[in-house]
């Protein structure tokens, strides 16, 4: 039986795929607006959404919080209200949330 190669290596590259709804980014400033409407003191600077998005890849992916400042530094080229908070402050919002990820589960076990 002879290999398909061009689907099996389509495959692998899919495997690498991030699938990113980039239609969230232009709700991010009407977000904030809804965080600061009647706080008091600080302003947030950065939304909820873009905290959540960056405790997900961390937890998923690993990444170090330098490298997901970077990922969102790429990710603020798309949005010009969007600025990428440095990696000290990604830290200490993404710890403040409680993310959990399930294990994936399929018919014939985990």
């Amino acid at each position: 039986m002879a290999a398909d190669w061009p689907n099996y290596n389509e495959a692998l590259v899919k495997r690498g795929e991030i699938l990113l709804d980039l239609n969230l980014i232009p709700t991010w400033g009407e977000e904030l607006e809804e965080m600061n409407q009647g706080k008091e003191g600080a302003r947030y600077r950065y939304p909820y959404g873009l905290i959540k998005l960056q405790g997900l890849l961390r937890a998923l992916f690993r990444l170090p919080y330098r490298q997901l400042e970077g990922f969102t530094r790429a990710l603020a080229q798309w949005e010009p209200m969007l600025r990428a908070p440095d990696y000290s402050t990604s830290c200490r919002r993404v710890n403040k949330l409680n993310i959990a990820l399930e294990p994936h589960r399929t018919r014939g076990g985990p």
